[in-house]
């Protein structure tokens, strides 16, 4: 499923990518594809819909916006981070590394 999605994006084939991994369960990886095409409003609705990975999405978001100087727009993103307050980037991180842990030991591409 991760190289099928991977040739969809290829292909420029976005939405189809996405639904492969997220059918195959790899939700995280089809979070990540979104949040690396600058799809965040995908990235978070696939997160609050799977209930996971909503910290990813709003740390990877408040990154960007950092780098480009820029403030908050999305009304969602807005709201997920009054929720949550701080990501805990340790936290996450350690989360990512067991991810990528399950997915190499279940055949998939970790990276």
């Amino acid at each position: 499923e991760a190289r099928e999605a991977e040739l969809l994006l290829f292909r420029r084939r976005h939405a189809e990518a996405v639904q492969v991994l997220v059918q195959g369960g790899w939700i995280y990886r089809a979070i990540k594809m979104c949040i690396h095409s600058f799809a965040w409003e995908k990235a978070y609705d696939l997160a609050r819909q799977h209930a996971a990975w909503l910290d990813v999405v709003l740390f990877h978001r408040q990154k960007f916006l950092r780098a480009v100087n820029k403030e908050e727009t999305l009304p969602k993103l807005m709201q997920l981070a009054h929720e949550m307050g701080t990501v805990d980037e340790g936290a996450m991180r350690a989360k990512i590394l067991a991810e990528k842990t399950r997915e190499s030991e279940r055949g998939g591409m970790a990276g």
